[in-house]
Formats: C-alpha cells, structure tokens, sequence
C-alpha cells in the first residue's frame, strides 16, 4: 500500500480541459476516454512512488517525495494521453504541481486541491 511522503513534498494536480462540454458531446466515448485517462494518471503516479490523496470527477491529487518525480508524472501523463483517441483529443489535461512542506496529518485528515 502506498505511504504518503512527508517532508517537503511536491503536490500534483490535474484536471481535463473542456471535460463538461465534451461529457455533453460524447457521453459514451468520455467514458471510455475517462477510464484511460485514470488508468494512464495512476499507473504513472505509482511508477514514481506518487501518492493519490484525491480523486473527484477528473480531477486527481497526488503527492511525491520530489519535485522531479512530480515533473516526470506529468510528462510522462501529457505523453501518453496523447495518443489516446475518441473526444479526448479535442480536450487537454492539465497538470499543475508545488512544492511545500507538508505538517504530519492523521491516517483520517484529507487534503483538498485549489477549487
């Protein structure tokens, strides 16, 4: 099970451009494309020891112990999500990360991302 990093921490956020309108267009296909896109996100926050504190709608949270392990997600996200297909194409998902420190929190405290 993954631990969360504490410390100094980087904090990666992540959002698809445009999902609203594309969930209106295309509902069956950005069923598809939104499965894809979590599987894409998560494998790549696991690959680099990430943590994922957060998951609303299309939206992710995720902590890492570096802020090149954060950058690497990203890109590697941004990468791979471009050659998925279908209404996904016309939408762009977005990264955007900090770096902090991060005050010990209970096993039950949750961190929210900018609204």
């Amino acid at each position: 099970m993954p631990v969360p990093p504490s410390g100094t921490v980087t904090f990666l956020f992540t959002d698809i451009e445009g999902s609203t309108r594309l969930w209106d267009a295309h509902p069956d296909d950005m069923s598809e494309a939104q499965a894809a896109h979590d599987r894409i996100l998560r494998r790549s926050i696991a690959d680099r020891d990430g943590y994922v504190f957060s998951h609303a709608g299309d939206g992710l949270g995720a902590s890492f112990a570096s802020p090149m392990s954060a950058l690497d997600t990203a890109l590697d996200v941004q990468r791979s999500l471009a050659g998925v297909g279908g209404p996904r194409r016309s939408a762009r998902s977005g990264c955007g990360w900090a770096c902090t420190p991060a005050p010990p929190r209970s096993a039950t405290a949750t961190i929210s991302g900018p609204r």
